[in-house]
């Protein structure tokens, strides 16, 4: 039997009732999918949603596996913009699954909580809450960015922006690219003010 891990696949992704599948939190409108399957090289394999007995068993057993996964983090800053990011691996976009990665990665950017966005395979990046407003826009950018660039080849996820504390997703956000200005009496408030 292959090594099964959780992969990550857009919410509206048309063969998700095929395979085994759960979502990451109830209710949460635009979430990437998790879907279960190994890489078969050149493509992924999926586990049929017709060969599983016991999905949550399937869940722990994919993320025991991508536990074993050593990635490094990068460290940067930009513009004011602390971030980690740990991309260009197989399975580096599930990682904002694995608790303890994301335990390390709030150590490295020394953050009560993160904020952890994997717009597309292969790509995870982060950042810590409590930014500045003009700061927050920069990773909300360089999300968007990365999700509609299609320059390397890797299949979309989501912009969905994951906040976690202590390696546990707390909320799910879907930012939306354009503030919404269909109230003139209301000035446009960024979107990540919304869970303050």
């Amino acid at each position: 039997m292959p090594t099964i891990f959780p992969i990550l696949k857009p919410h509206d992704w048309p063969h998700r009732h095929l395979v085994a599948h759960r979502l990451i939190g109830d209710n949460i409108p635009g979430a990437p999918v998790v879907a279960f399957g190994f890489d078969a090289g050149q493509q992924y394999q999926f586990v049929p949603a017709s060969k599983v007995g016991d999905l949550e068993s399937l869940f722990v057993e994919a993320l025991g596996n991508l536990a074993t996964l050593n990635y490094g983090w990068e460290l940067g800053e930009s513009n004011g913009l602390p971030f980690a990011a740990s991309s260009g691996k197989e399975f580096s976009a599930e990682r904002v699954l694995d608790s303890k990665a994301m335990q390390e990665c709030q150590r490295l950017l020394k953050a009560k909580r993160i904020l952890v966005a994997a717009p597309r395979r292969t790509c995870l990046m982060a950042t810590r809450e409590g930014l500045p407003d003009d700061v927050m826009a920069l990773f909300v950018q360089l999300v968007f960015h990365t999700y509609n660039d299609d320059s390397y080849g890797h299949a979309p996820i989501s912009p969905a922006i994951f906040v976690l504390e202590d390696g546990v997703i707390q909320s799910v956000l879907i930012p939306s690219e354009k503030p919404d200005t269909s109230s003139p009496a209301l000035k446009p408030k960024p979107w990540w003010k919304f869970w303050r």
